[in-house]
């Protein structure tokens, strides 16, 4: 329904982006070059045909280049991490306005590969979110998003959650009941 902005959908927009850039709607990127070496292509215009083809099949792996160009200066891998930061914060808020958060004190966990990406992503969802909600706090999580699963279970199961199962989850080793 529209609503995303992690690896997938960045690279959908990069891919659009790069194809803005081929037909001059978009100035020239270093982007381009960055994914034609990636890829091994050609030119923009064999990438661009070949990803339409399916030849070059470009996925989220392929987000961290957008995030390091843009750290090189690229203005148009910039625009599309303030993109996805911004993105980000808009479905934060929508989340927040459903439940009455916005004059909250809490935590907005921050998971997933992008985050270790930094300030570039992270400043315009904190910005975003702020808007609406300006007593909330982004996090990086320290542990895998699973273990979040495995507590609700615990939790749904009526099992203990004490605090040597909470360490065994985060070290990776086996939860006792």
């Amino acid at each position: 329904m529209g609503e995303g902005a992690g690896g997938t959908e960045l690279i959908y927009r990069t891919m659009q982006y790069l194809g803005y850039s081929w037909t001059k709607r978009l100035p020239p990127t270093d982007l381009s070059d960055a994914y034609i070496k990636h890829y091994n292509a050609k030119s923009l215009e064999d990438l661009i045909e070949g990803y339409t083809i399916g030849k070059y099949h470009i996925a989220a792996e392929a987000a961290p280049i957008v995030f390091r160009m843009a750290d090189q200066g690229d203005k148009v891998a910039q625009s599309l991490v303030q993109w996805a930061g911004t993105e980000l914060g808009e479905m934060a808020n929508a989340v927040i306005r459903q439940l009455d958060f916005q004059d909250v004190e809490f935590e907005v966990a921050l998971i997933g590969s992008m985050f270790k990406t930094g300030e570039a992503l992270i400043a315009p969802m904190r910005s975003k979110v702020h808007e609406i909600a300006p007593k909330a706090k982004l996090i990086p999580v320290k542990v895998k998003p699973v273990v979040g699963a495995v507590l609700l279970g615990m939790e749904a199961g009526h099992l203990p959650i004490t605090a040597d199962n909470r360490a065994a989850l985060n070290s990776n080793t086996k939860v006792t009941q």
